[in-house]
């Protein structure tokens, strides 16, 4: 950025990863004579997710990718489909974290490692209009957030969030034509 003379006071440089897509990695304050001052770093949750743009059925109800899919992209929705398999649209968060944000690095080294869970909601019904057996649904949030300085191995702090479930009424219909 400038002050109020138009005279460069600060630059910052931004660092990316592509693990088939883009990752941000690094964002570096840079001075006048393109020297780094200080830098935010970034780490992120390596589980498997499909290739960008690829044509994948492994993904929940929720668009959220999950490693439960047999390939096929038609549910089992009870009307009696001749398939012998059908896809599974069921939550996984081991996959679901792919890509998501483990960790950030502060200039003074110290850090925050971040933990997740699947999202919940209640009044969660099938099309039968029985409950299901499980509440979880697609998507993550932050369940504990836990920093760090640069010398103990030990959190000097751990956040913990507690949420409210949601509540939507069905879970989603796929329709597609072939």
């Amino acid at each position: 950025y400038y002050n109020f003379n138009h005279r460069l006071v600060k630059k910052y440089a931004f660092s990316y990863d592509e693990l088939d897509r883009f990752f941000l990695t690094k964002v570096s304050t840079v001075n006048e004579n393109d020297t780094e001052e200080s830098a935010y770093e970034f780490e992120y949750n390596t589980a498997s997710f499909p290739p960008r743009m690829a044509h994948n059925f492994q993904f929940d109800a929720w668009g959220y990718h999950n490693l439960n899919s047999v390939g096929h992209p038609i549910p089992n929705v009870g009307f009696g489909n001749p398939l012998s398999s059908y896809a599974d649209r069921s939550p996984d968060l081991a996959s679901t974290l792919g890509g998501s944000l483990s960790k950030i690095i502060y200039p003074t080294k110290g850090y925050s490692k971040f933990h997740y869970e699947l999202n919940r909601a209640t009044q969660y019904l099938n099309l039968d209009k029985t409950k299901p057996a499980s509440n979880i649904i697609g998507g993550l949030r932050v369940t504990k957030i836990e920093d760090y300085d640069r010398i103990h191995t030990k959190p000097y702090n751990v956040t913990k969030l507690v949420y409210s479930d949601g509540s939507i009424s069905y879970q989603p219909i796929f329709v597609q034509n072939f």
